[in-house]
């Protein structure tokens, strides 16, 4: 009995401490992961463009409340004079797309550019690509004069064997223009000013502060004044994109067959095939020698671990003989 009671004692042991192992292993492998890092952010208040606070001095405290007269009787007078003038002239931005087959890309977007060109237009971009199954495509887009739109596309299609889609759209975007027009006349209204009040602040704390505000109102101006430019631009010019297609070797009842293509695509494919195989060969005979090495490492780990088994079961679990 009291050999028993040993050897199950042996036995927790054994576990207990392999148990403690895999504890200090975990708590070491914990201590090298990375933490993360928060970081605490503090709001900023925003100051209002308008707000001249009881800071300022005699003369900027007077004045505080100008810009924002000005800027009510500037509303005033632009939407009356936007109804009077600005909605007369619309603002149309006009693109056009096509979808063409064409016997050669590259000859294709060569007539195209040139295309461009006489009317006075410009390229934006172009890509010439193959798919997968050899077939060639690509796009182009370019940008010509609102004027020349109609005929720019009469051009281009006259390049294609077929023209499988055509689309083109009109976007009035006279409001929004008309919209960052106001804004710009009231925030120019604000900046006049500011500047008087600028030009009448006695004190220095009373100077950053309008300067601070004098830079912001001009910040707001020059974004709006981008703004407008690219709308000028946007409906001065029509922007045409144009995806082209190679035409197919031959047409049967609307079906196009390209023969040659698909010949080609399964040469490659049974050339990519056989250099797939004859990789996998090389890479398995100079991958042998490692291969053999961790077999044999397999190996003689399972040996060592059926040995000490062996061993343990020897100790503690066989019975003895007893002469």
């Amino acid at each position: 009995m009291n050999e028993q009671t040993k050897k199950i004692g042996k036995i927790i042991l054994i576990i207990a401490g392999a148990v403690i192992v895999l504890v200090i292993v975990a708590q070491i492998l914990s201590k090298n992961t990375p933490i993360p890092m928060t970081a605490n952010y503090e709001g900023g208040a925003m100051i209002d463009s308008l707000g001249f606070g009881e800071s300022f001095g005699g003369v900027v405290s007077q004045k505080a409340t100008a810009p924002s007269i000005a800027r009510d009787s500037v509303m005033e007078e632009s939407v009356a004079t936007n109804n009077q003038g600005n909605l007369a002239d619309k603002k149309i931005e006009k693109n056009g797309q096509l979808s063409l087959y064409v016997k050669n890309i590259e000859e294709s977007i060569t007539g195209i550019k040139e295309a461009a060109g006489n009317l006075k237009g410009e390229v934006i971009s172009s890509n010439v690509s193959k798919n997968v199954s050899g077939e060639k495509y690509g796009y182009i887009t370019i940008k010509v004069p609102v004027a020349s739109f109609e005929q720019a596309m009469g051009e281009i299609k006259k390049l294609a064997t077929e023209v499988e889609n055509e689309s083109s759209n009109a976007t009035d975007v006279t409001e929004q223009y008309v919209d960052l027009e106001a804004r710009l006349k009231n925030l120019k209204a604000e900046e006049e000013q500011y500047i008087k009040i600028l030009s009448k602040a006695a004190t220095v704390v009373d100077i950053l502060k309008v300067t601070n505000y004098l830079s912001n109102v001009r910040g707001q101006i020059e974004a709006i004044e981008g703004q407008i430019k690219y709308l000028d631009r946007q409906v001065d010019m029509s922007t045409i994109t144009v995806n082209l297609s190679s035409d197919a070797d031959f047409e049967v009842w609307g079906i196009r067959w390209r023969p040659l293509v698909v010949a080609k695509q399964a040469v490659k494919n049974m050339l990519s095939g056989l250099a797939n195989y004859a990789n996998a060969i090389i890479s398995f005979i100079i991958v042998l020698p490692v291969i053999i090495v961790w077999l044999a490492t397999i190996a003689l780990i399972i040996w060592l671990g059926w040995k000490i088994l062996r061993w343990i079961y020897l100790k503690l679990f066989a019975p003895k003989n007893i002469k």
